[in-house]
């Protein structure tokens, strides 16, 4: 994955995290498959938010979006799913792994009384960025998003999608 240029220290989870900038401040927790795993995510991105004193509208976007990154992971993956969160002073940035090899897609023309099929469409909408990779070394994927604050987005006040997955795939 090659994230896209941007101002800040918050870059892509995957990249920040294994450089170690924002060492002591990422919290992961392994979930069961099962309709508890969401649940679980969602406790642990508000304790991370709350810890790190981010605006609650900026905590209440980052837990529903980690809600439709795990359900999706239970839902399609049908197995374990890890998700890692990560805040710092301008944003906080959430990866949810899976292992499952199949990739996002958004489904545009899923008629709206019909339940599901959102997940991807929200996250593409709401965050400030977001992309997906394969796992190196066993089959699954990373699907990870970041939200910044308005005082962390630099410049550009823009959105950035990761170049190696430059949007979501339309299914």
């Amino acid at each position: 994955m090659t994230p896209a240029a941007r101002s800040g220290p918050l870059v892509p989870l995957r990249v920040q995290h294994r450089a170690g900038a924002l060492a002591g401040a990422a919290l992961t927790v392994s979930l069961a498959s099962g309709l508890d795993a969401p649940r679980q995510a969602r406790a642990l991105v508000a304790s991370a938010c709350a810890q790190a004193r981010l605006r609650a509208g900026l905590a209440d976007l980052a837990v529903l979006l980690t809600s439709e990154a795990v359900t999706n992971a239970v839902v399609h993956a049908g197995g374990w799913a890890r998700t890692t969160v990560l805040t710092s002073a301008d944003g906080v940035a959430v990866e949810v792994e899976d292992a499952s090899a199949a990739r996002p897609v958004t489904h545009p023309d899923r008629p709206a009384h019909l339940p599901g099929g959102r997940g991807v469409a929200l996250i593409d909408a709401c965050s400030s960025a977001w992309g997906f990779e394969d796992l190196p070394d066993r089959p699954g994927k990373v699907v990870w998003f970041e939200l910044r604050s308005e005082a962390g987005q630099g410049e550009d006040h823009g959105r950035h999608v990761a170049q190696a997955h430059p949007g979501p795939l339309r299914g």
